[in-house]
Formats: structure tokens, sequence, C-alpha cells
């Protein structure tokens, strides 16, 4: 078995500032495979950044 390059992404999302969070996830991603990693694992919540709720609500979200 051979081995994996994983990068794992430490960001700092804004707390409801969907379109800079996703943005910084896809520079994230862009270095990461640019070191070619195979796995590239985000923070959880990343997108929204964390704790968003009260600033940007819920109603957004689609079902899965």
């Amino acid at each position: 078995m051979g081995k994996i390059k994983i990068a794992l992404l430490h960001l700092l999302p804004i707390a409801g500032d969907v379109e800079h969070n996703q943005k910084l996830i896809e520079q994230a991603i862009l270095s990461a495979s640019n070191s070619n990693a195979e796995w590239i694992i985000t923070p959880e919540l990343c997108v929204s950044g964390l704790q968003f709720n009260h600033k940007i609500g819920t109603g957004w979200i689609k079902s899965q």
C-alpha cells in the first residue's frame, strides 16, 4: 500500500460571509492541489463560517 498525501485546511472563515468563505476554500484547495494533495479536508461548517445562524439564519440551507 502506498502513501497518500492529505491536506488539512486550517482556515479562518468569517461568520455569515458565504462568498468570502467560498473564495477562501477555493484558494486553499488550489494551494493543496498544487502540492499534490490527494485528499483535502476542510473544517466543518467552513462555508457558513461556523457560528452563523444568528447573522444569516438557516432558511438558505437546502435539504440534503
